[in-house]
């Protein structure tokens, strides 16, 4: 390469098949010589169905150049999937126009992120599966993930986090009654253009590794519900170990037992209600109220009030606490 050139891989440029050109795109480049566009800070290059796109800079009709006399030194066009996959998974600020104009999500407004996954044994991808299953909105987008994970983009500026959580669970229901399959969501914060969308696709990560970690009953997440839980993962764990030590020294091995677990956790989820916690154990009032009290002997939090409950419920979600090894032996 001479020294009054430019090297093509100093560009941001992207390589995309010519049908995966937006519309818009695509007429606008119809009837032009040598298939050459310049629109909205950008340059569109048509050679042999593919397209390559790159910043409209000075430097640019050298890059052209190079490209229209050999490919050798461009990437071969990518798939729409791995560029969305690409866009999901990348920092905002590494995210090139070009890249966000080969997606076709530049004008995706108020986008979230789904994230369903699926730990069946399937006989085909779990995107198709999905596909053949969940009918999806027309401006919806799936993006296969791997084999296992799928994200469903929505766009609508209406569209709240109760209303993805009402799609996910009739999907997950679909899924699980006509596809035999067992499958969970996580569902990011709705974003305010497809520049977050990684994000997004974060926090709906974030939102199924909590839920694996915390083994949280259900089957769809929202991140913004787990507020609790992301705010302990965050304590350093030799913190965590000294605020145990002082409030629960001698109490680990009686919390530690799987009926004791199991009956802590079955009175949080009935929201402290002797009752409705007895019959979902199938044990007797008396023999909840023998256990809880066993545990304020142990521990001097009276769970039937609320703030030792609360006192309570934060200490077994610690790292190194009680329930955490009963986390790790379920995952």
């Amino acid at each position: 390469m001479g020294s009054d050139e430019v090297d093509p891989l100093s560009f941001q440029i992207t390589v995309v098949p010519l049908n995966q050109l937006s519309d818009e795109i695509k007429k606008l480049l119809q009837g032009r010589p040598g298939g050459l566009l310049k629109v909205q800070g950008r340059i569109y290059v048509i050679r042999d169905q593919r397209c390559l796109i790159l910043p409209d800079r000075p430097e640019a009709d050298m890059v052209i150049s190079t490209f229209l006399k050999s490919e050798s030194v461009f990437p071969p066009a990518r798939s729409r999937d791995e560029i969305l996959r690409n866009l999901l998974e990348t920092p905002m600020d590494q995210i090139s126009e070009e890249e966000l104009a080969a997606s076709g999500l530049r004008h995706f407004h108020h986008p979230i992120v789904l994230l369903f996954r699926s730990d069946s044994r399937m006989d085909s991808s779990f995107g198709h599966l999905f596909e053949a299953y969940v009918p999806l909105d027309e401006e919806d987008i799936l993006v296969p993930m791997n084999e296992c994970s799928i994200v469903v983009i929505k766009k609508n500026p209406l569209l709240s986090p109760d209303d993805a959580e009402e799609f996910a669970q009739a999907a997950i229901e679909t899924l699980e009654v006509d596809g035999g399959l067992t499958v969970c969501c996580g569902i990011g914060e709705c974003k305010s253009d497809s520049l977050e969308l990684g994000r997004s696709y974060q926090e709906a990560l974030a939102a199924l590794r909590t839920a694996d970690l915390y083994h949280l009953s259900g089957s769809v997440f929202k991140f913004r519900d787990l507020v609790l839980e992301r705010i302990l993962l965050s304590i350093p764990r030799e913190k965590a170990q000294a605020i145990l030590k002082e409030i629960l020294n001698g109490a680990f091995s009686m919390l530690a037992s799987q009926e004791m677990m199991e009956t802590i956790k079955v009175y949080f989820d009935q929201d402290l209600n002797l009752s409705t916690a007895a019959r979902q154990l199938y044990i007797h009032r008396n023999t909840l109220l023998y256990r809880l009290e066993k545990i304020r002997k142990a521990t001097g939090l009276d769970l039937r009030r609320f703030k030792d409950a609360v006192v309570l419920k934060i200490l077994l979600s610690l790292p190194s606490s009680p329930e955490e090894g009963n986390r790790k032996e379920r995952l």
